[in-house]
């Protein structure tokens, strides 16, 4: 089941065949059973759900954003955009378990959502950075990632006779990486979910049930409240270690290259994503991630930092088991005293938290790029094989 080829939300029904395995087990192994309970009630600091409010967007720099978001030669290697790791189709995520990463070697944890992504308070699952244009920036020059050095940026930029005029028309002086940047994180202010069905109130009766349970048996709201559905702090849930990590030379390598990079180290015999914790220092962030957004979440599995989940189905399983059992767990986990048509129904409602497509033309840019001329490779302003001294 974990780590399988399906990477979509169960349908109501499916899920009500699996969590009936899980309840059968705990019926017939009472030994191995946990002891089911309710988790602590939800308290006054838990936000009621609300819809997000749209961020103002300058339009010429959001047009220039889409642009550079979708453009392939804006990458080291010149064939790897933003949106070849975040498609429209999938909620701005990827349907893998894992980044695939890039020239330099594999990734080791799951592409989020960029929907909503403006709206957050830190970002990395990390919290490594404080601020959305600090967190491009690290997108488009890591080596694991799109590998683009700045100045190149600029020169490939340069070299297209559109962008010098889209610069200008957005405001700004020249057409540097540090604008760029500023243009995506326009572009990533308009990626706002809209006309969530929690959002109208068009809810199904199963869904409604399901809001009920969120928000009081389940405890889900604890962590997941407000317009975010996140509390935007870290715990550690207990997920097992994605086996490519461990398996996949280049995933590992990844791994390490990230502790390393943040001034921490990992064991190559047992690599471990330790979160928040390379971050922070503090033992009791080991493990810890930051609580995700579940808006979109029927589009944008699979699931948990490393992607360990490919259905919501199984998120609920997890979370009906009373989380993994992993040390350091957040003690707020605790199996949940749910049965069948109540899990069906938190599901439900979980899949209400998807909102209207942002796939159109106004998101997505159609229009191509300029192919008459070959990419430069380096920024000396010449294509050639090598650099100059």
């Amino acid at each position: 089941m974990m780590f399988s080829a399906m990477r979509h939300s169960l349908s109501a029904i499916t899920a009500v065949t699996l969590l009936a395995f899980a309840a059968a087990t705990l019926a017939a192994e009472s030994d191995k059973s946990p002891r089911l309970s309710t988790p602590l009630a939800p308290t006054v600091n838990s936000a009621p759900i609300t819809y997000l409010p749209p961020l103002k967007v300058d339009a010429p720099k959001a047009e220039l954003g889409k642009r550079i978001f979708f453009d392939p030669r804006l990458s080291g290697e010149g064939r790897r955009a933003c949106v070849d790791c975040h498609r429209p189709e999938q909620g701005y995520s990827l349907a893998s378990d894992i980044s695939p990463g890039s020239v330099a070697g594999g990734g080791f944890r799951n592409i989020p959502s960029l929907i909503n992504t403006a709206h957050k308070r830190h970002w990395g699952m990390d919290g490594r950075h404080e601020s959305l244009t600090a967190m491009i920036e690290e997108m488009f020059t890591s080596a694991y990632t799109m590998g683009m050095d700045p100045l190149l940026m600029s020169e490939r930029m340069n070299q297209d006779p559109d962008y010098p005029r889209l610069f200008s028309e957005a405001g700004f002086a020249n057409t540097d990486a540090a604008n760029a940047y500023a243009a995506v994180e326009d572009y990533l202010k308009m990626l706002t979910s809209k006309n969530a069905p929690v959002d109208t109130g068009m809810l199904s009766e199963a869904a409604r049930r399901g809001k009920t349970l969120f928000e009081g048996k389940a405890g889900c709201i604890r962590c997941h409240h407000g317009a975010m559905l996140s509390d935007g702090d870290f715990h550690a849930l207990g997920v097992a270690e994605n086996p490519r990590i461990m398996d996949q030379a280049a995933n590992r390598q990844a791994l390490m290259a990230h502790a390393a990079a943040l001034g921490r180290s990992a064991d190559p015999d047992t690599p471990q994503d330790l979160g928040r914790y390379w971050i922070s220092g503090a033992p009791e962030d080991m493990g810890a991630f930051a609580t995700p957004s579940l808006r979109e979440l029927s589009k944008t599995g699979p699931y948990m930092h490393n992607g360990a989940f490919d259905t919501l189905a199984e998120v609920v399983e997890f979370y009906y088991f009373g989380g993994g059992n992993r040390g350091n767990r957040d003690p707020l986990l605790r199996p949940l005293d749910l049965d069948l048509q109540e899990i069906n129904d938190l599901i439900a409602f979980l899949d209400a938290l998807t909102g209207r497509d942002l796939s159109s033309g106004r998101y997505v840019w159609d229009a191509g790029y300029p192919a008459e001329y070959p990419t430069l490779r380096y920024w000396d302003h010449r294509a050639v094989s090598k650099p100059q001294p």
